[in-house]
């Protein structure tokens, strides 16, 4: 697993003078958990209505009324991957 350490500890530590390798692998790491990245689609059925499916790991939700964004679903309750809409650099919808 990775480890990531503090950048501006690092930026400190080389500010005053010479680092040595142990300096730097002596620093503490951050506990990171990579999130993972979706969207809510509309999941087809002749059973359930206003049923959506996270992109990720697939699982089906039924919402009683409205989207998953009018009911701020930003993340999947099963896997919790981030759904929620961003914009990319073209500043269009992803």
């Amino acid at each position: 697993m990775a480890e990531y350490i503090d950048r501006i500890l690092l930026g400190e530590a080389v500010s005053h003078g010479m680092v040595h390798y142990e300096d730097i692998m002596s620093m503490p790491t951050a506990d990171v958990v990579e999130r993972k990245h979706g969207k809510w689609t509309l999941f087809e059925n002749d059973i359930e209505q206003n049923a959506y499916e996270c992109s990720v790991c697939k699982d089906v939700f039924v919402l009683l009324e409205g989207t998953p964004q009018d009911n701020v679903y930003n993340f999947c309750p099963n896997c919790g991957a981030d759904l929620r809409e961003s914009e990319g650099e073209d500043g269009k919808e992803t």
